[in-house]
C-alpha cells in the first residue's frame, strides 16, 4: 500500500491542523511560505506544545554518550543540543559535526584542519593572536577554492568586508599611513 502526502487545502477560510485534527478559522495557524497553503500544518495551540514539549527535556551532559558517527565514547559536553531527542543532545559529536562542515564546504578533514593549526601554532595567520572560545575560520580564495590558511574572525571579516581585493588593502595601508 503507497503513501500519498495530502495536500492539505485551506477550505472556506478553515483548515485541519494536523495534531489535534480540528477544522480551525486560518488566524489559528501561523505563517509558513514553505508550506503550499502559506500556513504552519500545526494551529498554534499544538505548535506551543510541542514547543514546551521539547523544553522538557534539558540536555544531560553528566552522561557518556557513543557517537553514531565515530563510535567512540565521550563526554555530554562534547555533543550540541538537540531540542528533540530524550538526553538533550544531538546523536554525534561536535568534531564529527565539525568535520563534516569542513568536508562540505571546503573539502578537508578534521585532521587537516588540526594539522594547518599547528602548523600555525594555533594562531591566525594574519594578526599572529590565537582565536579565544573558537575555532579559527578556514580562510579561501574564493575565485579557486584553494585554502589559504586560518583566520580569527576578525581578519576573517576584515578580508570579506574588502572582497579579498589587494587594491583595496593596498588603499587601506595607504590611508592609515
Amino acid at each position: 500500500m503507497q503513501h500519498s502526502r495530502v495536500r492539505v487545502k485551506v477550505l472556506d477560510g478553515k483548515k485541519l491542523c494536523s495534531k489535534c485534527k480540528e477544522l480551525l478559522p486560518i488566524d489559528n495557524f501561523s505563517k509558513d511560505m514553505k508550506q503550499a497553503s502559506g500556513l504552519r500544518f500545526r494551529c498554534k495551540k499544538c505548535d506551543e506544545l510541542v514547543k514546551q514539549n521539547w523544553i522538557d527535556y534539558p540536555p544531560d551532559y553528566t552522561k557518556e554518550k557513543i557517537c553514531r558517527v565515530c563510535g567512540l565514547k565521550k563526554h555530554g559536553t562534547c555533543f550540541s543540543v538537540h531540542k528533540r531527542s530524550l538526553d538533550g543532545l544531538q546523536t554525534y559529536c561536535k568534531d564529527c559535526k565539525y568535520n563534516r562542515q569542513l568536508m562540505d564546504s571546503f573539502g578537508i578533514t578534521l585532521a587537516d584542519y588540526d594539522k594547518m593549526f599547528e602548523e600555525q601554532d594555533g594562531n591566525c595567520a594574519i594578526c599572529g593572536l590565537p582565536e579565544i572560545n573558537r575555532r579559527l575560520s578556514v580562510d579561501h580564495c574564493h575565485a579557486t577554492d584553494k585554502i589559504r590558511g586560518l583566520l580569527c574572525m576578525r581578519c576573517n571579516t576584515a578580508m570579506g568586508l574588502v572582497d579579498d581585493d589587494i587594491d583595496k588593502l593596498l588603499n587601506m595601508v595607504r590611508y592609515l599611513q
